[in-house]
């Protein structure tokens, strides 16, 4: 799920292939089907409040009110995630990044790297570039590949504190913040528990952040 840019619309995808589109406040549904497409939907991307971009199961990339869809990598490989970047899109499946503009209401490719090291997971925009999990490593994102080095991660996860100063990912020795310009760590926490981690979110309050689990818990993270 996404939120639009406007704040006022939660887009929420289904396995049917179905994103709606809810009022953020009060949870109603606004629109049963602002897109369809064949599979089940991973990725979801608005663009302002106009365009909508959705990633599937199969690794198509589709654009609302467009009429093509773009395979991104191998045929069965999801489109694993998704971000805005002056004006492109990047999106990765397998082990294949993909960038595009929006060109007549169409998706055009602008390159295509179809040999990153590993598999391709989570990815997060901020002002210091583009980062994604590839294989059990965090790294940073290039259209032609990775930029050499990275951290291992325990959970194929990564977010970012609510001013874009440091990454948050999960590693052996816990939660920890990352310097994105080297990705060295400034700071761990260990985890109270041992539970998978399933989503990394960002608050609007300075110095937190929170924690998704498989348990159901939601935890409150602070820094300081």
């Amino acid at each position: 799920m996404a939120v639009r840019s406007d704040g006022q619309r939660l887009l929420v995808g289904t396995a049917d292939g179905v994103v709606m589109a809810l009022e953020t406040e009060s949870l109603q549904v606004m629109s049963g089907q602002e897109l369809r497409v064949e599979g089940r939907v991973s990725a979801i991307l608005p663009i302002g409040i106009s365009h909508l971009v959705v990633g599937d199961s199969q690794g198509r990339l589709s654009i609302k009110d467009g009429t093509r869809r773009v395979l991104l990598g191998q045929p069965g490989q999801p489109v694993a995630g998704m971000v805005y970047r002056n004006g492109e899109i990047w999106a990765v499946a397998g082990t294949t990044v993909g960038v595009f503009r929006i060109e007549d209401e169409e998706l055009s490719e602008v390159s295509i790297y179809p040999n990153l090291p590993a598999e391709a997971y989570d990815m997060v925009v901020t002002q210091h570039g583009v980062f994604a999990v590839i294989g059990d490593k965090l790294q940073q994102l290039t259209p032609q590949g990775v930029v050499e080095g990275g951290v291992d991660v325990k959970f194929h996860l990564v977010g970012y504190t609510w001013d874009e100063k440091y990454l948050v990912a999960t590693t052996a020795n816990g939660v920890v913040l990352l310097n994105p310009e080297n990705l060295e760590v400034v700071a761990t926490a260990a985890l109270d528990r041992q539970d998978t981690v399933l989503s990394i979110g960002t608050s609007t309050q300075p110095g937190r952040f929170y924690l998704g689990t498989r348990s159901g818990e939601l935890y409150q993270c602070s820094f300081n």
